[in-house]
């Protein structure tokens, strides 16, 4: 577990938080009050998770019946199941629930500008926000129990798991009426307050239901429970309460809550277990004495939806920033030497290419620039070749003329002579291969040599080509 702070707002701007460390406890008996700038510079570190509660009259906590099929589409069709119950439109709205269990969903919903009101205040300041609940849901609660708070005309009340309401002190008789028949308590009914004279008024609101029902539990009242009252802090912007009461305070709620979560059972006479009154235990103390810190990981959360944790971009940045600008200009800095070096090479290259071509030009003072190395390679294959013996074309004319007058059946269509191989290339037509292979015989015979002949036929006639030397 990591350090985590605990930030309640009281109204727009004003704040108040406690820091829990590793080990899960409190980390001093001091709560603080002031704006959300303070609530920053006084986190351990600016990483540090917050667990921030909004104010529970602004958010409303209910439960909704689901069939089987609706489960897979519940964020879908949840905000249009509500409507009707729902004064505010349903598209200004924003909705966390939960599966309660197999037919039941625990639902909270807010106005969409209050959830972004109170996370901006502090998301601008790049804190890392990760649950969000209505204060009333974070009050310490027994298992088939309820707690119920009274604290500065506001009546805050968790009476079961994701249920549970927060209204002006004016309105909480009324709706205790309204909802005694719904809840029935076999465990703890912890009724919270600043003194005793709020505890005796706290009490007249519950309905008679709840009282008939119940025993009355033991009264805890810690000195000076006064000094925890919120209302009474320094209005500045930072304002600190040195609650060294508040330990005693949590001790005995702790205390209090570690009451058995089950209804208390005893047994009759004849053997059988009968099920006991619910116990009402008055504990005076203030929100923060009883803030469950156990409940970390608690399904519902309405930092969820449009308003889920993003990646931390901009931390990231910050913590990059500095590598990145070094990589950057190392990156720069080596494009820079090498495109340095390719100019040097460049202008190199363009230097040995001049002394090239003054070379080749005092070689061959008529040749041509642009490409030299070539010209050169074809000279000197010219100058391997016998260019100094006289042409044999007139002898390899007169021979081949001679065989074509003595077989009729040849056709000369076309010759070409290539002195440097001193080589006779002929097309000729033939009617037949006959003709063309006995042709070739004939040349054989004045002392010709005959390449193979490529043959293609075309129409009524054969064509060839062939290659002639002198043997």
């Amino acid at each position: 577990m990591s350090e985590r702070v605990y930030a309640r707002q009281l109204d727009k701007g004003l704040w108040q938080w406690r820091l829990m460390g590793e080990t899960g406890e409190w980390v001093n008996d001091v709560y603080h009050t002031g704006d959300a700038t303070a609530l920053t510079e006084a986190m351990p570190k600016s990483t540090t998770p917050i667990n921030m509660a909004l104010i529970g009259s602004e958010a409303v906590a209910c439960e909704f019946e689901v069939e089987g099929k609706a489960k897979k589409h519940l964020a879908k069709i949840l905000p249009f199941e509500l409507e009707d119950k729902i004064i505010d439109p349903v598209e200004e709205l924003h909705f966390a629930f939960t599966l309660k269990d197999a037919n039941t969903a625990s639902v909270l919903y807010l106005r969409d500008q209050v959830m972004e009101d109170a996370l901006a205040e502090l998301l601008t300041l790049k804190c890392d926000v990760q649950q969000c609940l209505p204060d009333y849901l974070m009050l310490l609660r027994v298992e088939n129990g309820a707690t119920i708070l009274y604290e500065d005309d506001m009546v805050l009340a968790h009476l079961d798991n994701g249920k549970g309401f927060a209204v002006e002190a004016d309105l909480a008789p009324r709706i205790f009426a309204d909802i005694a028949e719904q809840h029935k308590f076999t465990s703890t009914l912890n009724l919270v307050a600043e003194n005793a004279e709020q505890l005796s008024k706290l009490r007249s609101w519950l309905p008679e239901a709840w009282l008939e029902s119940s025993v009355d539990g033991v009264t805890d009242t810690p000195e000076d429970a006064n000094d925890l009252n919120p209302s009474e802090l320094n209005e500045s912007d930072v304002g600190e309460v040195d609650a060294s009461e508040l330990a005693d305070t949590e001790n005995a709620d702790s205390e209090s809550a570690d009451i058995n979560a089950e209804a208390d059972l005893t047994e009759s006479d004849d053997g059988s277990s009968i099920e006991t009154q619910s116990e009402v235990i008055n504990n005076e103390g203030g929100y923060w004495a009883w803030v469950d810190t156990d409940k970390l990981t608690f399904e519902l959360n309405l930092r969820s939806g449009k308003f889920s944790r993003q990646l931390p971009f901009e931390r990231w940045w910050k913590m990059w920033k500095i590598p990145s600008y070094v990589a950057a200009a190392a990156f720069v800095a080596a494009v820079m030497v090498t495109y340095v070096e390719y100019l040097s090479l460049a202008s190199q290259q363009k230097t040995i290419r001049e002394e090239i071509r003054t070379v080749f030009l005092k070689a061959v003072p008529k040749g041509r620039k642009g490409d030299e190395e070539r010209q050169l390679v074809s000279l000197l294959k010219t100058g391997n070749t016998k260019t100094g013996q006289p042409t044999n074309l007139m002898a390899l004319l007169g021979n081949f003329g001679s065989v074509m007058d003595e077989h009729k059946g040849i056709t000369l269509s076309s010759f070409r002579y290539n002195g440097e191989q001193r080589q006779l290339q002929v097309n000729i037509e033939a009617k037949t291969l006959d003709d063309i292979s006995r042709f070739k015989r004939m040349l054989s015979a004045k002392g010709l040599e005959p390449g193979s002949p490529r043959s293609t036929k075309k129409g009524d006639v054969y064509q060839s080509r062939m290659q002639i030397v002198e043997k």
